[in-house]
């Protein structure tokens, strides 16, 4: 079976997010080990910093990471999968996406860490990083290229949809075992999120006759089951033709 090393582009959308990745991790690593500043407590998003104010938060936490592995990891998966999709959906909705991805994602670790926090489960949970993101994209892109052929290690070749799914799956289990808890909830959620909008959108721009529910279409299936006659001509043969 042949494969392909496939070297999507690097866009503006992807670029920007990525550099500003890099540069927050740059100066927050140096606050952090030099100065001793709690850079995730600033910077990162979560139920106690939203109720003293600070809303900016929901902008700020996937730009921040702890560790320079899941920044790289990250920041690969946004340039491989979405510098490709970026190009097949239009820098528009692309952006769309990515912006609402990330801030659903947010709302959604914000009711999580509420009701987590009423069940006295994972109070204090912090979230950062892209991960709600990039498991979106991965999906997506497994979705939109699903029997795309790519290598593993540069030496397993498998279909797109098992390598997003893999890499979905590495990406599931660095979330498992971070320290921050309920973001793992927020993070999944937010990446079927994305699911949603893509599945809305499809259906959104296929033509209004061709929007049909599963119900409609069995409705439709059955009665082209059954054969209806019209009796019109024959009730106006019925009878004798002259009446005593």
């Amino acid at each position: 079976m042949s494969y392909e090393m496939h070297m999507p582009p690097l866009t503006r959308t992807n670029k920007i997010v990525i550099f500003t990745c890099a540069f927050t991790f740059l100066l927050g690593s140096i606050a952090h080990f030099w100065f001793k500043i709690p850079i995730s407590v600033y910077l990162g998003l979560s139920l106690e910093g939203l109720m003293t104010g600070k809303i900016y938060q929901l902008i700020t936490y996937p730009f921040w990471q702890v560790g320079i592995f899941p920044l790289i990891f990250q920041s690969l998966i946004l340039w491989w999968t979405g510098g490709e999709l970026e190009q097949k959906w239009g820098p528009r909705f692309y952006r769309i996406f990515v912006a609402s991805t990330i801030v659903v994602t947010g709302f959604i670790f914000l009711v999580l860490s509420f009701l987590f926090n009423a069940l006295g489960i994972f109070s204090g949970s912090v979230m950062i990083g892209l991960s709600g993101l990039t498991l979106a994209l991965l999906f997506a892109y497994a979705m939109q290229y699903p029997d795309r052929q790519f290598s593993f290690f540069m030496l397993f070749p498998m279909p797109a949809k098992y390598f997003c799914l893999l890499l979905a799956a590495i990406e599931v289990y660095q979330i498992l075992f971070s320290p921050f808890g309920a973001s793992l909830w927020g993070h999944l959620l937010g990446g079927l999120w994305g699911v949603g909008l893509i599945k809305y959108m499809s259906w959104k721009v296929r033509p209004k006759t061709l929007r049909k529910t599963k119900s409609q279409i069995m409705a439709e299936e059955l009665r082209k089951s059954f054969k209806v006659i019209s009796s019109d001509k024959d009730d106006k043969n019925d009878g004798p033709k002259d009446w005593h």
